[in-house]
């Protein structure tokens, strides 16, 4: 018997979100999410940081000046599980589709820039934290580990997804495909900023390029900034002299040969449809599966480290160790020690 290949209806939702505000901005995920699957689609995805916002602030003033906004930033991250998650599951159940949510999420006293998934059936498939926050970012969010870089085994094929700057990794790109990530989400904040023009021919750029060379299908989630958002981002006049009517938006679903199945769209809220057809990664791989008949591991070979990184504490000390084969001999010393 033949094999038959997923075909299935995806959704980007390119929104803006109430910003700084997590509760009404679940309820615009959760209306997007119930709309897209009304519309037959079988998986949404949401732009970086949907929840609570991007926070913006980081790019237009020193840190010892955007302080003041990250307590409510802070008090607005999502924790997983919670009753925000808990919503955006009952409106994937509700949906029937799954969902990627960009996010900050909260682990104790840190923020990661995240990535919630959710299957069909509402229940939480994982989350993933960026790796490496990118220049100014790394004054709001830690650093996330290999242990949830990870491809999901789904009904619609095979999904992975990184974080706007994450994209531009080439070994970890790679490590994705090497897990046989087929659809492949990216994320990002939308850059309406003077220094940032040109940012959204960037990301169309690595998006395609990237879909070519692994044979996958992406869908690009990027954010819109409403006026409202812009009001209070550029809250000085010194700030509005930054913003460019530009980069709003750019949202995309790209073929595995870096093709359009819909095209970057721009200066609206909307929700962005296409049909994937999982078949089309077969013609594409026949003249080059990066990972398979056209890799060469005889020559070069890629590590990955999945090991969660733990905070140990002692009387004298705390140190991050990566937890290993030798773990528990580590923990069995501590606790004598302590």
């Amino acid at each position: 018997m033949t094999d038959n290949y997923p075909k299935f209806k995806a959704a980007v939702a390119q929104l803006a979100p109430s910003f700084m505000q997590r509760e009404e901005t679940v309820k615009i995920a959760c209306k997007a999410i119930e709309e897209a699957g009304g519309e037959g689609a079988r998986l949404i995805t949401f732009p970086e940081s949907f929840i609570p916002g991007y926070p913006y602030w980081i790019w237009l003033d020193p840190p010892f000046v955007t302080a003041k906004y990250f307590k409510e930033f802070f008090k607005n991250s999502v924790e997983i599980p919670s009753t925000s998650t808990k919503l955006l599951c009952q409106s994937a159940k509700k949906g029937n589709c799954y969902v990627v949510m960009g996010m900050t999420s909260r682990e104790g006293g840190t923020l990661y820039n995240s990535m919630l998934f959710i299957d069909n059936k509402g229940e939480i498939m994982g989350y993933r934290r960026k790796l490496v926050p990118t220049v100014a970012e790394r004054t709001i969010w830690g650093r996330g580990d290999g242990s949830d870089l990870c491809v999901y085994d789904t009904e619609l094929g095979k999904i992975g997804g990184l974080i706007c700057g994450e994209n531009n990794m080439f070994l970890v790109k790679y490590a994705l495909l090497a897990k046989g990530e087929q659809v492949h989400i990216a994320n990002y904040p939308g850059t309406p900023i003077k220094m940032m023009v040109g940012f959204s021919e960037a990301i169309d750029l690595i998006l395609r390029c990237y879909s070519m060379l692994g044979q996958i299908f992406i869908l690009n989630a990027i954010n819109y900034v409403s006026e409202d958002m812009k009001d209070k981002i550029f809250d000085t006049e010194a700030k509005k002299e930054f913003y460019a009517d530009v980069n709003n938006g750019g949202s995309s679903i790209i073929a595995p040969r870096g093709t359009y199945l819909a095209e970057p769209v721009f200066n609206k809220e909307t929700i962005v449809y296409a049909d994937i057809d999982l078949e089309m990664i077969v013609d594409a791989k026949w003249a080059s599966d990066c990972t398979g008949h056209y890799a060469r591991p005889d020559i070069t070979r890629l590590l990955i480290n999945e090991e969660k990184n733990i905070v140990l504490e002692t009387k004298k000390s705390s140190f991050t160790l990566a937890k290993g084969k030798n773990y528990h001999k580590f923990e069995d010393d501590l606790k004598n020690n302590r």
